[in-house]
């Protein structure tokens, strides 16, 4: 894909695969609007009938349509095939009896961790670190991977995500799980910090590579008993725990390798109103 021209039909193709059960779902990105999809209907058509007869494993196919020039592999979705969502597992321990598990879906352009089983050993320690609270905030919260299983142990969780679709599917793994204390919105995570009047007394943060920007100054204010950073880019952690610190102090760091065998790596921080 040539960023300067985005001219191609094909942009990219994305696969998503739920190790455990080999369930994959694909997408094909383009640039190209529906119309010009149902120009290539009935070739598209044959594809969608050689990939699932060549791959029984592949039960959801969608055709995405992503415009802009960014090199970004989620679009508006045009068409799909099979399943809607790829339904997947997680296991967690809240406590030394038998694990928990979670039934979620995601769908092709909702962000969640690709390895699975180490990321389990990451809520784990969130869990740990979550008992007892009142009332919870996860901001970034996606599809709810963190909010679904925290809500066992707090009493009441708000997740907040700006990407509509994550919302909507929030919702249903909420349903699904029968989690009744959940509540997720969809909004602008710095917007909904300014507008906020709710008081929480924990707050879970997984932000995309950028950081937290100036959502930093807000939360820092917000004066949380405890706040819970996970990142997926240690150096823009070290610059909000710059901000954070001014008024929480931090408990402890932990790293995880969800990346094997590359520079990327995972970093847990816990922090306490200091």
């Amino acid at each position: 894909f040539k960023q300067k021209t985005a001219y191609e039909m094909l942009r990219s193709l994305v696969g998503s695969e739920m190790c455990i059960r080999d369930r994959f779902l694909v997408s094909l990105v383009t640039k190209k609007s529906t119309k010009e999809i149902e120009k290539n209907l009935e070739k598209l058509k044959n594809l969608q009938e050689f990939s699932f007869n060549k791959f029984p494993k592949l039960k959801s196919l969608h055709i995405l349509q992503n415009k802009t020039q960014s090199d970004l592999n989620f679009g508006e979705i045009q068409k799909f095939w099979g399943e809607r969502f790829l339904e997947f597992s997680m296991e967690y321990q809240i406590d030394e009896s038998k694990p928990m598990k979670e039934i979620l879906m995601i769908g092709p352009n909702n962000f969640f961790q690709n390895n699975i089983k180490t990321f389990e050993k990451v809520l784990d320690r969130i869990l740990s670190e979550s008992k007892g609270y009142k009332n919870a905030l996860d901001i970034f919260c996606g599809v709810g991977t963190i909010s679904i299983p925290v809500s066992l142990v707090v009493e009441a969780i708000t997740g907040i995500e700006i990407e509509k679709s994550s919302i909507e599917i929030a919702r249903k793994n909420s349903k699904i799980n029968s989690r009744e204390n959940c509540k997720f919105f969809q909004a602008d995570a710095g917007d909904y910090l300014k507008k906020n009047k709710d008081k929480f007394d924990l707050i879970i943060l997984d932000p995309p590579r950028v950081g937290l920007l100036k959502c930093a100054e807000k939360i820092k204010n917000m004066e949380t008993e405890k706040t819970i950073y996970l990142s997926c880019n240690p150096l823009t952690q070290v610059k909000d725990l710059e901000i954070l610190t001014q008024k929480y102090k931090i408990k402890s760091i932990e790293l995880f390798d969800l990346y094997p065998q590359t520079p990327h790596i995972e970093s847990l921080v816990i922090l306490e109103k200091n």
